[in-house]
């Protein structure tokens, strides 16, 4: 962790900008957004904490006037906008930073700074109790004002917010579910004003890498077995979406259209949820290492894209990724020191297993060298915009929203269905249509379009034998939008994971005529890889290995085989969409075949 760290204070030091007659002084400026941002403000720590450490006296000091500037930007009622914009629900990240400073200088700061800084966690305290709820803010900013509270409370335990910290917590905690998964990434609903339902949005890189990582600082200033309790059972859950070289798998997150394959984009990090972890039980610490060698191989000059495709013109990428991430291992180092001398592996990983997650209505396989992410899940979010509120649909009916070898590496990977900016400050902004990443059935007919990934009937079951893993989804197909209208013709997936391959056979019955028929097929193409154009299918070459992608239904049973080269910013791939399709296909069975195959 502190080489990873180094190398991303590295890599932001050119970025501190401004001079003394500037208000912007000594700010870190994100040259993507060509601003300021406000969470810049929390690189304050992580600096202060990695300057103390090499006694480096002007590192510390470049932290402490990051810290001048974030001071000066808080607002009269105690909180910070995040900028660009008005949002102020950040504010409890930085309570964090700032009262992580104090604590790390305590004696080495001057009057007029410990004064300065000790008034702004004050007010910054102040600001959390009415304002951070679950009627205002989601379920990882109610973790994290937990967590500002009782770091603030170390400082000033007169003031009493340690209570307040632990009904946070204690809220925060009772979101987590009987699967060990954590609901509330999404907007609630109110009715008549007054009643409002809570969102059961379930998101896997804001569970694991923000509220269970605030939670861990929680639990190290406050005694809290509850607590405790539930977030070990949640980091159970959430590590067996680790995938075998460190990566988080959100393809099916309420919020996973911020993913970046490492993790989520404006997430903290997951390592100071795992430091905790590993310094409780010693299985934690295999994923703390796999997690932080993964922040450095995705690392590029030290800074952290979107995701593993390097734009080759060579951009710089918005500096939230590389913020958030320093700060959250700084945090991991700080307050949980033990951790990297754990060095338990855990009990050896089983040949195969299977994770059901009812409450996702999807699966985790595991199949050495493969593993899967199959996804019934049905969760429509809405957020809101300036233009109005936005729906993101959670890509589900079955669909193999993540595959990874162990030898290739990420083969598929879902991405939105309909890329939209969801959130205008973090997701690019495309012009004109993305072909989504994610595998698909999609129908065409007069009235629109309608796809298994829409499903809001997916049934899922497994059987496992000693060949492998056998998954059989099937369900009707679903248009998109408000309506989610059912369509009558349905869909039988099985995929069958069994030593180098995973072999996928399509069923679909169709009941009425439509306009077109296709079965999509994207395939993830990493850096460096050299492609084949084989007849009926793909075959990829990298680093000594094949791998083939192969429709297995003879070529006159569709009318067009298409392949075409795809990307999508967020997560930044690259890839072959592969796809057999029907024009004006007649009512009946249809059954088509895929085999991937690494050689």
């Amino acid at each position: 962790m502190l080489m990873v760290l180094q190398n991303l204070l590295h890599a932001l030091s050119p970025f501190i900008k401004g001079d003394k007659n500037s208000e912007t002084d000594k700010a870190i400026f994100c040259p993507y957004h060509n601003d300021y941002h406000t969470r810049g403000g929390e690189a304050a720590f992580p600096l202060v904490f990695w300057g103390q450490l090499m006694g480096a006296d002007h590192v510390v000091e470049k932290g402490l006037a990051i810290a001048d500037w974030l001071v000066r930007r808080q607002k009269p009622d105690g909180g910070w906008e995040e900028s660009p914009g008005t949002w102020k629900g950040t504010t409890v990240f930085q309570l964090m930073a700032l009262s992580a400073v104090l604590d790390t200088c305590g004696s080495d700061l001057s009057s007029d700074r410990k004064t300065l800084y000790g008034s702004a966690v004050a007010n910054a305290a102040r600001w959390v109790r009415p304002n951070i709820n679950f009627r205002r803010t989601t379920t990882n900013y109610v973790a994290s004002a937990a967590a500002g509270l009782a770091l603030a409370n170390k400082l000033l335990p007169e003031k009493g917010w340690d209570k307040w910290a632990r009904c946070l917590a204690r809220m925060a905690a009772g979101r987590i579910n009987k699967d060990g998964l954590i609901e509330g990434e999404g907007v609630g609903k109110r009715v008549l004003k007054k009643l409002y339902f809570k969102s059961k949005g379930i998101d896997i890189g804001y569970g694991l890498e923000m509220t269970l990582s605030a939670l861990a600082l929680y639990l190290l200033f406050v005694d809290d077995d509850r607590v405790f309790s539930a977030f070990r059972q949640a980091l159970q859950s959430h590590v067996l979406f680790l995938y075998p070289d460190g990566s988080l798998d959100d393809s099916i997150g309420s919020r996973g259209y911020k993913w970046t394959i490492y993790g989520s984009k404006t997430t903290h990090g997951s390592q100071m949820a795992l430091a905790f972890g590993a310094v409780h039980d010693p299985q934690f610490g295999q994923a703390l290492r796999l997690t932080t060698d993964c922040l450095r191989k995705y690392a590029r000059n030290g800074l952290l894209p979107d995701g593993p495709h390097i734009d080759p013109k060579g951009s710089v990428s918005c500096l939230y990724p590389t913020i958030t991430r320093a700060t959250n291992l700084a945090f991991a180092l700080r307050y949980f020191p033990r951790a990297e001398a754990s060095h338990g592996l855990g009990p050896k990983e089983a040949a195969q297993w299977v994770r059901k997650f009812a409450t996702l209505n999807s699966l985790i396989v595991r199949r050495i060298p493969w593993k899967a992410t199959v996804s019934g899940y049905h969760y429509r979010a809405r957020y809101p915009r300036i233009t109005g509120w936005e729906d993101f649909h959670v890509p589900g009916g079955g669909a193999l929203t993540q595959l990874f070898h162990d030898e290739w590496g990420l083969i598929q990977a879902a991405t939105q269905l309909d890329y939209q900016q969801v959130e205008l400050l973090h997701i690019p902004k495309v012009e004109g249509h993305l072909v989504s990443f994610t595998p698909r059935i999609v129908l065409q007919s007069a009235s629109g379009v309608a796809s298994n990934v829409y499903s809001s009937n997916t049934k899922i079951i497994y059987r496992e034998c000693h060949d492998g893993i056998i998954v059989t989804a099937s369900g009707n197909f679903f248009s998109p939008g408000p309506g989610c209208k059912r369509v009558n013709s349905y869909f039988n997936t099985t995929y069958t994971f069994s030593g180098n391959s995973v072999n996928k056979e399509y069923v679909i019955n169709l009941a009425h005529p439509v306009l077109s028929m296709a079965i999509i097929e994207p395939i993830v193409v990493q850096d460096g890889t050299e492609l084949d154009l084989s007849p009926g299918g793909l075959s990829l070459l990298k680093d000594g290995k094949r791998m083939i992608c192969q429709f297995c239904t003879p070529s006159d049973h569709w009318s067009v085989f298409d392949r075409s080269a795809i990307s999508c910013p967020l997560p930044s791939l690259m890839g072959m969409c592969v796809q057999c399709k029907w024009d004006r296909p007649y009512p009946g069975q249809y059954e088509v075949g895929v085999n991937i195959v690494i050689e």
